[in-house]
């Protein structure tokens, strides 16, 4: 059984400035790992490799399905992977859960354990996005939160995610961009220097803003219009993650091609501008290995020492963002952005 996720392919752009936070973070160097699954014969599926060069895919060797039926995001830190995910409870319903897994076989080493929220307000986690790592090896990762101290609340968060015991705590509460008709968060990627970038998605162009966890705060969001203009179509991210080297690697949607691309910024490209270089496309559908959205990336290498000799103290939920997108900032419309449809794997 397959979920399917339609995008719009509508598009708007702005620009504004990128603020750096002083944490500290892991980066890679070797190979690209993601998630990808075989639907013909034995549908087996795991952690995989993504090629530098042709964005091939090849499993690690380990048939996770069994243990964790998709996986949405992951992160390799001082020699250890961790992934987010979902678990499969019945038929209908997949929790979102937590583990640790061998970045050599691919092999599920403990978990996966379920998100437990820490709130003293009744809600859970019913959605979890992407992962990243800080520079001491604490798991973050976007996660969708239901309930509240209203009937029906909801709300997008970053949140620290112990992997031993599951438990969950937001953060920074991620805003709400009620200037556009459509938005979505899509990855976090720490670079070596310490600043933590999210990405995300607008009216059907990808975007991305710098995280200060100690204040609690977004800087204003910049387009990635390298990126846009590379394709000449409106489209969107999926994961992200920075190497050692500082260079940025991406998955990107295209809509006008209905594909997945890995692409990858220089080290030190100013992202909001640069052109990307097309690796090759991800495949999601076809007789052989299929990537399944959303779309977990992430690069291998040794932890990189932190900035600051201790973690940063993460601010508490609920602060503002000082966001100025405006009627009048809203830009480059994008005529005739088709649909692209995604497909996530359940069972």
């Amino acid at each position: 059984m397959k979920r399917s996720i339609v995008i719009a392919g509508t598009a708007v752009a702005a620009a504004a400035s990128l603020a750096l936070l002083p944490a500290a973070a892991t980066a890679h160097t070797d190979h690209l790992f993601t998630w990808s699954y075989s639907p013909v014969g034995s549908d087996a599926g795991g952690f995989s490799t993504a090629s530098k060069t042709d964005a091939a895919l090849a499993l690690l060797g380990e048939n996770t399905l069994p243990i964790i039926d998709e996986v949405s995001g992951m992160e390799v830190c001082d020699e250890v992977g961790y992934a987010v995910g979902f678990v499969e409870e019945n038929s209908e319903v997949d929790f979102p859960a937590v583990a640790t897994w061998d970045h050599s076989t691919g092999a599920i080493l403990s978990g996966p354990v379920l998100l437990d929220l820490q709130t003293e307000v009744m809600s859970y986690v019913d959605d979890v996005v992407e992962l990243d790592t800080l520079a001491d090896c604490t798991v973050i990762s976007i996660v969708h939160v239901y309930g509240g101290d209203e009937p029906g609340a909801s709300f997008w968060g970053i949140a620290e995610i112990d992997p031993a015991t599951g438990d969950t705590t937001v953060v920074l509460e991620l805003p709400d961009y009620e200037v556009v008709e459509w938005s979505e968060f899509t990855g976090l990627a720490t670079n070596a220097a310490g600043a933590t970038h999210i990405f995300f998605d607008l009216d059907g162009l990808p975007y991305y803003a710098a995280v200060d966890f100690e204040a609690g705060t977004l800087s204003d969001p910049v387009a990635l219009q390298g990126l846009s203009d590379y394709f000449e179509s409106s489209g969107f991210t999926q994961g992200v993650d920075f190497d050692a080297a500082g260079g940025l690697w991406l998955v990107t949607g295209v809509n006008a091609e209905e594909e997945y691309h890995l692409v990858s910024y220089a080290a030190g490209a100013d992202l909001g501008t640069a052109i990307v270089t097309d690796i090759g496309i991800l495949p999601y559908y076809g007789d052989g290995l299929q990537i399944s959205s959303p779309i977990p990336l992430t690069a291998e290498g040794a932890a990189v020492a932190p900035v600051t000799p201790a973690k940063p103290q993460l601010a508490a939920t609920g602060s503002e963002l000082p966001f100025g997108i405006a009627a009048g900032a809203i830009a480059l419309l994008l005529a005739g952005g088709t649909a692209l449809v995604l497909r996530r794997r359940a069972a």
